[in-house]
């Protein structure tokens, strides 16, 4: 039986966010929103983490049209845990180094809790 244990670590609040949302994670077809809060844009963020920083849209899964979508604003902290649970989950992903893939399962995770879509 292995036996995990926690290890905090810290990183730069800049760099994992590029890292995220450098990653063109937005590309995929479920994506249908992505507006910065005023002030901010993919390399700018609020001085507190806990402000708005992006409102995005999804593709509401129970939609079985696809029409309809859940908008949702995130703060960087909502960015951050959900970086925190897809690491946790998936320990092979590097946070300073992510793809379009790997963006996009931090920000479904952010969006919906949990990766539905890819």
């Amino acid at each position: 039986m292995k036996h995990k244990v926690i290890i905090p670590v810290t990183v730069d609040r800049d760099e994992l966010m590029n890292s995220v949302m450098g990653s063109v994670w937005e590309r995929w077809d479920w994506w249908v929103m992505l507006k910065f809060a005023d002030g901010c844009d993919w390399k700018t963020y609020p001085s507190n983490p806990h402000l708005p920083y992006v409102k995005v849209g999804i593709t509401d899964p129970d939609d079985p049209d696809e029409q309809a979508f859940i908008a949702k604003t995130l703060s960087v902290q909502d960015i951050v845990i959900a970086v925190g649970e897809v690491l946790t989950s998936h320990p092979w992903i590097r946070w300073d180094d992510m793809d379009a893939c790997y963006g996009d399962v931090v920000m479904q995770t952010a969006m919906l809790g949990k990766v539905v879509y890819g």
